[in-house]
């Protein structure tokens, strides 16, 4: 069932979130291409182009080029467009050098990351007569994220004599498998009779003695070790939902959400099971939700609630390791995250001040939990004592309904105590035709020599149904003077 989502309102003030597209970046093309040979120094550059506009400085921060000696190649990009970037070595490059092509932490112009590292490779101007590794999957060190029931897989710079290679292959511990050779012989992958063992430190080896089909033996051993384990990856992005393709992103400790939010999306590296997924989710202060995901062939799941949120509230909601993946595989890390409900129409209205008029005292400032005192005139008759409130609010003023229903109090205290003996006289309120968050009190029949506490309860709200921040009580003490 298909429902609507409803999204944040943002204040430039204190909104950390960033409206943007919920598609990923990726390469689309580059050169030179996987596995070619470049024999020109002035042929010596790399082109990647992506699917969309990039954040350039995520891009240069996240490139390298690697050569098979281990050196790190410093260089200059230069930006042809929002999705092209040339990048040039600066220095020398190795004759007969592999070298290796590496992106991670590229995000686009909105902020979203892409979800895979990109990597590839090439040759500078050598015949390619020695065999090498170029790739393995695992990659060398990979702990976890491997699933327990994959395959390993090898390429190769060149086209293999698959029987010596098999036999120069070896796993520790050894675990029983079959062999299975893809283009041209430079891609090789052994797929396991039996599963991996989580957490366990596997170390697979080519050993040099592994010749291409052309006779040529490897240089050097190739060793590489891995650790699997299944898992799904963390979440990797939270928002709230604006319209069909739009997303409100929330990051972690992010301001200014709105109370009206509705839900919120979840992205996942795999599908979920939707009833572990409902089962791992936790809300602090609860909420009654629901979990559906947005199609059936996406990793992106919405939770949505019917009732309002809490007005300035820190909420914080997890992701319990018990989510798991519809292959059954388990979270790896509990995901908490943090956001407040602290947007302009979220914002707890309060009492600026309170003020007494009477005859002779003009203005009189109330403050909470102190005894004011009153002075009367003799000739103070009409026994009447007006009472300005003003209160402060977002948007919204406050609701003058939530005043009459017994909100607002006026009670007469016996002299030795603060606790309440009589009724308060009827309260008559009329909104301040200027001033949509004040309000005028009149009080009829007010007998001086007394004590009189002034209560505004708890349930008084603004016209966006946020409760004040708290009650409030104003004391005052009225007597005649010659």
């Amino acid at each position: 069932m298909k429902r609507r989502m409803v999204g944040i309102i943002i204040s430039i003030l204190v909104v950390s979130c960033s409206l943007t597209e919920i598609t990923p970046p990726r390469v689309v093309s580059w050169l030179p291409g996987e596995g070619s040979n470049v024999r020109e120094r002035g042929d010596f550059f790399v082109i990647v182009e992506w699917n969309k506009p990039i954040d350039e400085t995520t891009f240069e921060d996240g490139f390298s080029l690697i050569s098979e000696s281990g050196v790190s190649l410093k260089g200059k990009f230069e930006w042809l467009d929002e999705k092209r970037v040339k990048w040039e070595p600066m220095g020398e490059v190795v004759v007969g050098e592999m070298y290796k092509i590496s992106i991670i932490g590229v995000k686009d112009k909105n902020g979203n990351p892409m979800t895979t590292p990109f990597r590839s490779y090439f040759f500078y101007q050598t015949e390619m007569a020695t065999p090498r590794v170029v790739e393995t999957f695992p990659t060398n060190n990979t702990v976890q994220g491997f699933s327990v029931h994959s395959f390993l897989k090898v390429v190769f710079s060149s086209s293999m004599d698959t029987n010596s290679v098999q036999k120069a292959f070896s796993l520790t511990p050894f675990i029983r498998g079959v062999f299975e050779w893809e283009d041209n012989n430079t891609v090789m992958k052994y797929l396991p009779l039996e599963s991996f063992q989580g957490g366990v430190n596997y170390v697979a080896k080519i050993g040099k003695e592994a010749r291409s089909s052309t006779g040529r033996k490897m240089l050097t051993d190739y060793e590489w070790c891995f650790v699997p384990g299944d898992f799904l990856e963390p979440l990797v992005f939270a928002g709230a939902f604006v319209d069909e393709n739009m997303l409100e992103r929330i990051t972690n400790n992010c301001h200014g959400i709105e109370k009206t939010m509705k839900g919120i999306y979840l992205l996942f590296n795999k599908k979920v099971n939707v009833l572990s997924l409902k089962n791992a989710l936790e809300f602090e202060p609860s909420l009654n939700f629901a979990v559906e995901p947005r199609t059936n062939d996406t990793n992106l799941y919405y939770v949505y609630w019917d009732t309002s949120l809490l007005s300035e509230t820190n909420y914080v909601f997890r992701v319990k390791k018990s989510a798991v993946s519809e292959d059954g595989y388990t979270l790896s890390n509990e995901i908490e995250m943090v956001f407040f409900t602290d947007g302009p129409y979220s914002i707890r209205p309060w009492v600026k001040e309170l003020r007494l008029t009477v005859d002779v005292v003009m203005n009189q400032l109330l403050n909470s939990d102190q005894i004011n005192y009153l002075f009367l005139s003799t000739n103070w008759t009409n026994k009447k004592v007006l009472v300005e409130i003003e209160f402060v609010s977002g948007p919204k003023p406050i609701k003058y309904t939530s005043l009459l229903n017994g909100n607002l109090k006026i009670e007469m205290l016996p002299l030795d105590a603060r606790n309440p003996s009589l009724g308060g006289d009827i309260v008559l309120l009329t909104r301040d035709s200027v001033y949509s968050n004040n309000f005028m009190v009149y009080l009829d029949n007010v007998g001086s020599s007394n004590y009189y506490r002034f209560h505004i309860g708890e349930e008084v709200m603004d016209e966006n149904s946020n409760k004040i921040k708290s009650s409030r009580e104003y004391y005052f003490y009225l007597f005649v003077t010659n």
